[in-house]
């Protein structure tokens, strides 16, 4: 019987996660559905940090363009477990639904930077903690939307070749 030895397993297990990461990069749409997945979902569970800052916001607006930014992220995630085959329509459909998405998030980052630096009474750091969470999620989106555009280039590509 092999013993195994935990520099074994480590070695193991980064060859796996790099296995994994070649084949995302071999298919953009799994790459990109991966992103929104993590970000649409990671956005609903962390979405007390982005409450938090709201609360301690005097805009009015915060609260609504924060729901839509959390549910139209839900729904590029509902959309990305759709999205299979880079074609023209399906494509074009997600790349709207992501700049939306896209779209409420640079919102709420004007937003919160507007009351970072107007609004007197206002808990700075928590401010920093949604500015932070915005980016991240933000950039997350910005993948997907760059994976979904590299799929459909790369089938393009590979039907002229046939």
């Amino acid at each position: 019987m092999e013993k195994k030895t935990f520099k074994g397993e480590v070695k193991y297990l980064l060859s796996k996660i790099a296995f994994l990461i070649k084949s995302l990069f071999h298919n953009p749409i799994k790459l990109s559905n991966l992103f929104v997945a993590i970000a649409g979902i990671m956005h609903l569970i962390i979405s007390t940090i982005q409450i938090n800052t709201i609360n301690t916001l005097s805009n009015q607006e915060c609260g609504v363009v924060l729901f839509m930014f959390i549910l139209v992220g839900l729904a590029a995630v509902f959309n990305a477990t759709r999205f299979k085959e880079a074609k023209g329509g399906r494509v074009i459909f997600v790349l709207a639904v992501l700049s939306i998405v896209i779209g409420f998030g640079i919102w709420l980052l004007a937003i919160y930077f507007n009351a970072y630096f107007n609004q007197a009474n206002a808990d700075q750091a928590q401010i920093i903690k949604g500015v932070i969470l915005s980016i991240i999620m933000v950039v997350f989106y910005v993948i997907g939307m760059v994976g979904a555009i590299w799929a459909y280039f790369k089938r393009k590509i590979a039907l002229k070749e046939c």
